[in-house]
């Protein structure tokens, strides 16, 4: 698939392959009012000038440079990242509650991803989102069907700003 740029109205829009489709989420994400991603393609409002032209250069970018610059903003989020050519499976972990912890771990090859939390209290939230989840006494599992890298980061953005 070839990567194409294009502004419809007030919004751009950005098709690319996945790994490029995910660093262009995590460029536009910031900057813009609503980002949609469905189906390979990118769309965010408002199209400001800025953003195409990033867009239309991350277009030109060799693989390589996106496999390392989605690394390293991924580094950044708190994400530890596996994979030498492609983003093959990443973890974050962090403290909640008092005592707790929650860890998110996205396979990108099996495209699941699990979820092990002491928060017990998210067993519905996670229910709500399609997740599959096993509670014992101290912590629950979750584990869910993904199907890209961005659907990936946005819903551990949902699960981190979900309060018991």
């Amino acid at each position: 698939m070839v990567c194409e740029v294009s502004t419809v109205g007030d919004a751009v829009v950005f098709a690319a392959p996945e790994l490029e489709l995910a660093m262009a989420y995590l460029v536009v994400k910031p900057l813009t009012e609503t980002v949609e991603v469905r189906e390979g393609h990118l769309r965010a409002t408002p199209a400001v000038p800025e953003i195409v032209h990033s867009l239309q250069e991350l277009c030109k970018a060799d693989v390589s440079a996106i496999l390392l610059d989605i690394k390293e903003s991924l580094l950044h989020m708190g994400w530890l990242v596996e994979g030498t050519k492609d983003v093959v499976k990443m973890r974050r972990s962090r403290r909640t509650g008092v005592a707790g912890f929650i860890t998110v771990e996205y396979d990108k090859a099996a495209r699941t991803m699990s979820i092990t939390t002491t928060q017990r209290c998210l067993t519905d939230f996670l229910k709500g989102l399609g997740f599959n989840v096993s509670d014992s006494r101290y912590f629950l599992e979750a584990t869910r069907r993904v199907s890209s890298l961005v659907e990936a980061l946005e819903l551990e953005e949902r699960i981190s700003q979900a309060l018991c």
